[in-house]
């Protein structure tokens, strides 16, 4: 429930609708949430809920610097150096490296790339160039939502139409209505797939 003038702790979406959705939902009350603490441009953070984390701290350590970078209004994302040719994850493409936060290196990343077939695996991993796609992106509100106008329209009208209703008794019914219409998509293909913002990646080295 969504109270009045009240920073909200947990979302609900009245059915799924892929990754995308969800972001965008959540950017829509981190963005009001900042306004209404003076403090816009800082980043969030989007992790998947299934993954073991082995070394915590230094996992805060690589999100606190990626932070930073994506202050700036940068995409950031988490990528894991690949043991083994593996055809269940996805892959990130990596190109030079952009540099360095917190003594932490980040690199440019060319490309994502769907799941692999064995042998494009055996490649990848024998490449170097190759990470598997971690799921967990850092940016600000403000930048995510840009993205999503300019690479998912109607995402963004639906996104838009929720935001009108925060604050009034219509919010549920907008969501539901909303989400009647929204295209189950990922973040990873609808939007880091098409965006022309350049995105970095940081080596998650913490056990994932």
């Amino acid at each position: 429930r969504i109270l009045p003038g009240k920073p909200v702790e947990i979302l609900v979406e009245p059915r799924g609708r892929n990754t995308a959705a969800c972001v965008g939902l959540a950017a829509l009350h981190a963005r009001r949430v900042a306004a209404m603490s003076d403090a816009e441009d800082e980043p969030m953070v989007v992790l998947p809920a299934d993954h073991f984390i082995a070394d915590v701290e230094g996992f805060t350590r690589t999100i606190r610097a990626a932070a930073d970078v994506a202050r700036g209004g940068a995409i950031v994302t988490l990528g894991v150096t690949p043991n083994r040719p593996e055809t269940g994850y996805g892959y990130i493409h990596i190109g030079p490296e952009g540099g360095e936060s917190s003594e932490h290196p980040y690199f440019r990343v060319r490309r994502f790339v769907e799941k692999p077939d064995y042998q494009t695996a055996l490649g990848y991993l024998s490449s170097g160039d190759y990470l598997w796609n971690s799921g967990v992106f850092i940016f600000t509100a403000r930048t995510i939502l840009q993205e999503i106008e300019a690479c998912m329209p109607a995402l963004h009208e639906g996104l838009k139409e929720i935001e009108r209703a925060i604050d009034t008794p219509d919010y549920d019914a907008a969501v539901e209505r909303a989400y009647d219409r929204i295209e189950s998509v990922s973040i990873d293909y609808g939007v880091m797939e098409k965006t022309t913002k350049p995105i970095y990646v940081f080596r998650a080295d913490f056990g994932w």
